[in-house]
């Protein structure tokens, strides 16, 4: 009996501690505080510049040369914080403004190309570009006007080219001991009167020899008042005409006493040459 009451005593107790304990839980209270944090804006960072080619070798006349220009560029802030990756400045090797030999002004906006993950824009030279290695400046600007730049170098080769407004000389019917002068101009739309342009990008002489039975030696070619005597061996006129110009060739035939009638047919090859 003892036993039985002591223990109903302990159950008491339990249940007393219990009580508390439970009212100790429901009675407390907690508290709390704001966490603020302030994340930097940092500007875009242009990690890789590619031309493509280096090294150009341009068209000649009228045409234009593309250069592709391709931008890699990451932002700490994501990648959609890029507001626009732009070719801001050409300069030529000296840091002269070389932009007027693009056939598009400058800023050129560059486009997002997903399947490598750069920025890319072509750009196009035009075909008097002259020979030198030239820098292009890009810049990244992020979405609150943050930005940061790069650049990258490639070069034009020297091309020398021409091109002639006419693809026959036509000195008529010359009687023996004449001659017939076919007058140039500097016009290329009229082939009658012969014109020689300069569709490279460098300053060119003109090398010129002639071929057949009866022209060698008896024609002459004057260029910008040099003359020439033509002969089946290439010979330069000492001129020198700048890209982009042209010049009339003026050309004379003499026809020595003792040359058999008939129809005689040679030719001309004409060819940029060195300044």
């Amino acid at each position: 009996m003892e036993q039985k009451k002591l223990m109903k005593l302990m159950l008491i107790i339990l249940l007393i501690v219990l009580r508390v304990a439970l009212g100790a839980m429901h009675g407390a209270t907690g508290d709390q505080a704001v966490i603020n944090v302030s994340v930097n804006n940092v500007p875009p960072e242009i990690t890789e510049v590619v031309i493509t080619p280096d090294t150009v070798s341009l068209s000649p006349c009228p045409d234009t040369t593309p250069v592709m220009i391709e931008v890699s560029a990451v932002d700490d802030n994501g990648a959609d914080d890029i507001g626009s990756v732009e070719l801001t400045v050409l300069t030529d090797s000296v840091g002269n403004d070389a932009s007027s030999n693009l056939t598009t002004s400058l800023p050129v906006v560059m486009v997002y190309n997903a399947s490598n993950g750069m920025y890319e824009v072509p750009v196009y030279l035009k075909c008097t570009t002259p020979s030198n290695s030239y820098i292009a400046v890009v810049s990244a600007t992020d979405s609150m006007g943050a930005s940061s730049s790069a650049n990258a170098s490639f070069s034009v080769q020297t091309t020398r080219a021409l091109r002639i407004d006419f693809s026959v000389l036509d000195f008529g019917a010359i009687d023996p001991g004449n001659t017939s002068i076919i007058a140039g101009d500097a016009n290329m739309s009229t082939p009658v009167a012969p014109t020689i342009k300069n569709i490279g990008n460098t300053k060119m002489d003109v090398g010129m020899k002639i071929e057949g039975e009866l022209f060698p030696i008896n024609t002459s070619c004057t260029l910008e008042g040099t003359t020439r005597t033509l002969t089946t061996t290439t010979q330069s006129f000492g001129v020198s005409i700048a890209p982009g110009n042209a010049i009339a060739a003026d050309f004379k035939l003499f026809v020595p006493i003792g040359t058999h009638a008939g129809t005689y047919t040679g030719q001309l090859i004409i060819e940029p040459v060195a300044a």
